[in-house]
C-alpha cells in the first residue's frame, strides 16, 4: 500500500485538487492511513481551487475549499511513492 500520492496537473486549480479530494475522501472512506495531496507544473500559488471545482466537489459531499494552489518541486516529488499525472506530457516533465 502506499503512504503518500501526489496528483499533478498544470495549476493546480482544477483537476488535481478534485483527484486529490476525492481519492483521500474514498480512502479514509475505507480506513486507509495514505496521504493523498496535488500540485502543479505551473501553479496559481496560494489560489484557492477554481469555483467550478468546488462546486462540483460540493455535488459529492467533498468540501474543497481549503485548497490552495502549491507548485511542484523536487523534494515533494521524492516523498511520494505514486505520482499521478492528468496528461502524458506531465510524465515527461516530471
Amino acid at each position: 500500500m502506499f503512504k503518500n500520492i501526489l496528483i499533478v496537473c498544470v495549476g493546480n486549480i482544477c483537476r488535481s485538487p478534485m483527484a486529490e479530494y476525492l481519492l483521500q475522501y474514498k480512502i479514509k472512506k475505507h480506513g486507509m492511513g495514505t496521504l493523498v495531496s496535488s500540485a502543479g507544473l505551473g501553479a496559481l500559488v496560494d489560489h484557492g481551487a477554481d469555483e467550478y471545482a468546488i462546486e462540483v466537489m460540493t455535488e459529492h459531499g467533498i468540501d474543497g475549499a481549503a485548497h490552495r494552489a502549491r507548485q511542484l518541486y523536487n523534494e515533494l516529488v521524492k516523498r511520494n511513492e505514486l505520482i499521478l499525472v492528468m496528461e502524458l506530457w506531465q510524465t515527461k516533465e516530471l
